[in-house]
């Protein structure tokens, strides 16, 4: 496996395509440090009327301008590889591993009306924040697959949670509770 490869390749133990991206998230940070200087040069108004804005709600300096336009650079980029890539590949639907680091493809999936799952990558507590009143629009996916029925009341943020994991573990967790 290389892992910078440009295409995308029919992976022996699955049925559809898999994109290996990597390359472009790299290139997408190295757009978003491009896009933050020119913030810096031609939008240096804008971007500190903002920055006060958000830190005006807070009891300390929430945010910079370096990292509002470096992020806001990288989503931009990452839209625009997420919209090659899916015109090239033409998916039915979108699965992520987590959702922080695919705001650019989810955020083109939704405009296309792909369905997207997202899967469970970790043990998430119930006081999680953000998996509890952020309202992510149309950057969030529509169904989360959780580990068990066990992870299945969190607020996920998603319009569908199925429970797709292991029983054993499932009935090892009822076990552990009732002790």
């Amino acid at each position: 496996e290389r892992p910078f490869k440009f295409t995308h390749n029919r992976n022996k133990s699955t049925k559809s395509s898999v994109v290996d991206y990597d390359f472009f998230v790299y290139l997408s940070y190295l757009l978003g440090f491009l896009f933050r200087l020119y913030c810096k040069v031609f939008r240096t108004h804008q971007l500190n009327t903002l920055v006060n804005e958000i830190n005006s709600k807070f009891d300390f300096k929430m945010v910079s301008a370096n990292s509002i336009a470096m992020s806001v650079g990288v989503f931009k980029a990452d839209r625009f590889f997420a919209k090659l890539i899916i015109s090239k590949l033409q998916p039915e639907k979108l699965v992520v591993t987590s959702r922080w680091l695919h705001y650019g493809f989810l955020s083109v999936a939704n405009e296309r009306g792909l369905e997207i799952i997202e899967l469970q990558h970790g043990s998430i507590l119930k006081s999680n924040v953000f998996y509890q009143s952020l309202d992510e629009g149309d950057l969030s996916p529509g169904t989360m697959f959780t580990f068990s029925e066990y992870w299945n009341d969190r607020n996920w943020n998603a319009n569908e949670v199925i429970a797709v994991g292991n029983a054993s573990i499932e009935a090892n967790i009822k076990e552990r509770e009732q002790d």
